[in-house]
């Protein structure tokens, strides 16, 4: 379990994000949530977080603005949909590699010492990945089995 960090959830405002805050908020943690939707479009609104409401993360200056003194972050921000979604918009899709790459700069920049992303589905969930950024150097990415506890249970899996 988490505690007492201060956490920066990337898609916050979407469905899973804003459970996985929820929960990190009632462990104790301190919480950044950021999302490009406008409040009124988010799933959750939290009272005792730092929000961030129509955040672009594809701006690099906005993921340097949210990454400072975090522990953690937790990017869950993706453009999704099934392979139809997929197949014609392709280059949509693709802007989430901005989105990583520039969030993981301002995570080597600021110091944040674990870096989390995710792009899945309930019925596909081979695709978390963690980077420890203490040598972004030389990162290393690896796939989760099983499961985190934290995301079973947001999941209900």
């Amino acid at each position: 379990m988490i505690k007492n960090k201060k956490i920066l959830i990337v898609g916050a405002g979407g469905f899973i994000g804003g459970h996985l805050a929820n929960r990190l908020l009632k462990d104790g943690n301190s919480i950044v949530a950021c999302d490009i939707k406008p409040k009124e479009y988010w799933f959750q609104d939290f009272e005792n977080s730092e929000n961030h409401y129509s955040m672009d993360m594809k701006d690099i200056t906005n993921c340097k603005k949210v990454t400072k003194g975090v522990d953690y972050v937790f990017n869950m921000a993706c453009n999704m949909g099934g392979m139809g979604f997929i197949e014609n918009n392709k280059a949509e899709c693709m802007q989430s590699v901005l989105i990583n790459t520039n969030l993981l700069i301002a995570c080597k920049e600021d110091k944040v010492s674990k870096y989390f992303f995710t792009r899945f589905c309930k019925q596909d969930l081979k695709r978390f990945v963690f980077i420890n950024t203490d040598n972004m150097h030389s990162a290393l990415l690896f796939s989760i089995k099983p499961i985190p506890p934290i995301l079973q249970a947001i999941l209900k899996i």
